[in-house]
């Protein structure tokens, strides 16, 4: 952020001072050719780019908060079909799953948002690897319904958590980021650098400073919701956080004596293995 502002504010005071020595030479055309022809496709190509690429990151983003809903979704309904099993697998099915709530919101959530790239924590794998173990444990009992719902659901999950974790990658590559900005800067200094003679010195701070606002606020906002976990606009965990909560309620609820085999955060007790 404080490097889009400082190469921007510097392109104006280059394109000012260019200015200056530009104006006693300047025309209302150069060879035939408006100055204002000259810098129009400039302006346009960087306004274009910006649009471009924050309507790329703005689907990156809403494909990281749908992933998001849609784990959270996974587990409570997870969480509601073992408990139509009434066996034994149903405590740890569903104890499993909220270590997982935990560990995804604890542990997981922290990690994108500080790291921004593609990392399981070991932490919330080991509760779907429990899962699993639960799920060939109940195939080995030659259970049908709702078994095989069970499954699929797992399955969903597991695919959700694939892709909002995917999504913690930045959508927009560095080079294009650097291009953008090296765009913005070009823009500016030519419209500040060829400014034309007639207009007014205040007029020409005034339309350069609202132009190079606009430019540095649009590349701030794309660079932010680039971001996905982390920011301004980000996309938070209080869609697993409350079903981690619920889900929990609804256990302690109905097994007051059982003690889950994690700690607050989603640990396993005794380890990490």
């Amino acid at each position: 952020m404080i490097a889009t502002i400082l190469v921007l504010v510097t392109a104006v005071i280059i394109g000012i001072i260019a200015n200056n020595w530009v104006r006693p030479h300047a025309k209302s055309e150069i060879q035939g050719v408006k100055l204002e022809l000259m810098v129009s496709p400039l302006l346009a190509l960087t306004t274009l780019l910006l649009a471009f690429v924050l309507a790329q990151v703005f689907t990156s983003y809403n494909r990281a908060k749908l992933s998001a809903g849609d784990e959270a979704g996974r587990v409570a309904g997870e969480f509601r079909l073992f408990q139509y099993l009434n066996n034994e697998h149903t405590t740890d099915g569903q104890a499993a799953l909220i270590c997982y709530a935990r560990a995804v919101v604890n542990i997981e959530w922290p990690a994108m948002a500080e790291q921004r790239s593609i990392r399981l924590a070991p932490e919330v794998t080991q509760w779907g690897d429990r899962l699993a173990d639960i799920q060939t444990e109940l195939a080995a009992t030659g259970a049908r319904q709702p078994f095989g719902v069970i499954i699929s659901t797992d399955r969903d999950r597991l695919d959700a958590r694939r892709r909002r974790i995917t999504e913690a990658r930045p959508a927009v590559p560095v080079l294009v980021t650097w291009l953008m900005l090296g765009v913005s800067a070009v823009a500016v200094m030519s419209i500040a650098t060829f400014t034309l003679p007639h207009v007014a010195r205040h007029v020409q701070v005034g339309s350069l400073t609202l132009l190079t606002l606009v430019f540095a606020v649009m590349q701030i906002a794309i660079l932010d919701i680039d971001s996905k976990y982390v920011g301004w606009i980000h996309v938070g965990s209080e869609e697993m956080e409350l079903v981690s909560k619920a889900i929990e309620h609804h256990f302690v609820d109905k097994y007051p004596d059982y003690v889950l085999p994690c700690d607050a955060d989603g640990r396993k007790l005794g380890g990490n293995s």
